[in-house]
């Protein structure tokens, strides 16, 4: 998830994806992302799912999945959140960034990391 945003997609439509994770959630919109990049390592390791829900609220100190106006996406470590911007870092470079709301579609919480072994075929 590095500053290019990489992680595969597979379908924003809940169940319309090609597989599924062994996780509980109680937000109905919830997903899954399956990480690509070392940005976030070893904490989120390349080939790990992050369990993304959009109804939760950000919570500073743990993960978050940003989603920029420019089509980039990362998902880092919110620092602090304030009405006119967010910080956020990368974990294996330690690397702040500040992004300014005038940038932002979203930011959604992480609220869990899940080994490959979790994920299942439909």
């Amino acid at each position: 998830m590095g500053e290019r945003g990489f992680y595969e997609e597979i379908s924003s439509i809940p169940g319309a994806g090609d597989g599924h994770i062994n996780i509980a959630t109680n937000d109905l919109n919830a997903y899954a992302l399956k990480v690509r990049g070392n940005s976030m390592a070893p904490a989120i390791r390349d080939g790990w799912f992050v369990l993304v829900e959009p109804n939760a609220a950000p919570a500073v100190g743990e993960y978050v999945l940003v989603k920029m106006l420019d089509g980039q996406k990362m998902v880092k470590e919110l620092l602090y959140q304030r009405s006119d911007c967010i910080e956020v870092l990368s974990v294996n470079s330690g690397e702040r960034q500040t992004i300014y709301v005038d940038e932002l579609d979203s930011v959604q919480a992480v609220s869990a990391v899940v080994s490959p072994s979790k994920w299942k075929p439909d």
